[in-house]
């Protein structure tokens, strides 16, 4: 009796947690016992798994680059060829890492809302404008219950003469930063960072920031080989044209 009790009391406990479990997974306005939000959690999780994008003001522009992860190399070597790197505006450039989906969604948002403003003003907007309008939209879809957080990280540039070089780092909560250089994957980030921080990339014209990227990456690649693809989507951004450049080459694919 006192067997059959307990046994009772401990599947009780089990189906109460598997119960909040879901809870937590399916509520964004909920906060697990370790106080995170479950599906913003997930979302993170599938950028990490995804190219790794990075931006870096320099003296003359802006460069964006983008490596792609190895985890998508079963699928097709579609994930080499794609582009992670758009045209938003004139002079206007986005990095774009997550699930492709999410990505193309974000893509035509930003699109959209360039479109409009240059219909409604007769001018570009400026990079600050759209990384504000996207970060109101990201937040609500990460808050919203009929909505998911996407599964994405953007990098936001743009240069023109009158406001020179803007960078911005944007998350899938909405969060957006200005920046001299970021990396799209916060665990890059919080490692390597100072690298980009150390070599003042905003005294250095394209050609030796390129150089100096080159040595960064290819650190990166030794230190996260199993992670990492070996070569660099690069596109230059000035206040006159984004111009995608050949791939850089970390080492040979297969090394």
């Amino acid at each position: 009796m006192i067997f059959t009790f307990t046994r009772l009391i401990v599947i009780g406990a089990l189906a109460k947690l598997a119960i909040s479990s879901n809870e937590y997974e399916e509520d964004k306005s909920i906060f697990s016992p370790e106080g995170r939000c479950v599906p913003l959690d997930y979302a993170s999780r599938a950028v990490e798994k995804s190219s790794v994008c990075l931006g870096i003001q320099c003296k003359n522009g802006i460069i964006l680059a983008s490596v792609p992860k190895i985890t998508e190399k079963p699928v097709t070597r579609w994930a080499y060829e794609r582009d992670y790197i758009h045209r938003v505006d004139n002079n206007i450039g986005v990095a774009l890492a997550g699930i492709n989906s999410d990505c193309n969604f974000i893509l035509t948002f930003l699109r959209r809302k360039a479109n409009e403003y240059r219909s409604q003003f007769g001018a570009q907007c400026s990079a600050k404008k759209l990384a504000d309008s996207l970060s109101s939209f990201l937040f609500d879809l990460s808050r919203e219950s009929d909505s998911r957080p996407l599964a994405v990280s953007i990098i936001l540039a743009a240069n023109d003469d009158e406001t020179g070089s803007e960078l911005y780092y944007l998350d899938n909560t909405g969060s957006f930063l200005p920046c001299l250089g970021c990396f799209s994957d916060p665990k890059l980030s919080k490692k390597w960072k100072m690298k980009l921080v150390s070599k003042h990339f905003n005294t250095l014209d394209f050609d030796e920031a390129i150089d100096n990227l080159k040595e960064i990456l290819a650190e990166i690649f030794l230190a996260e080989r199993e992670d990492l693809y070996g070569h660099a989507q690069v596109s230059y951004l000035t206040s006159h044209l984004i111009q995608r450049k050949s791939n850089i080459v970390l080492f040979p694919t297969g090394n």
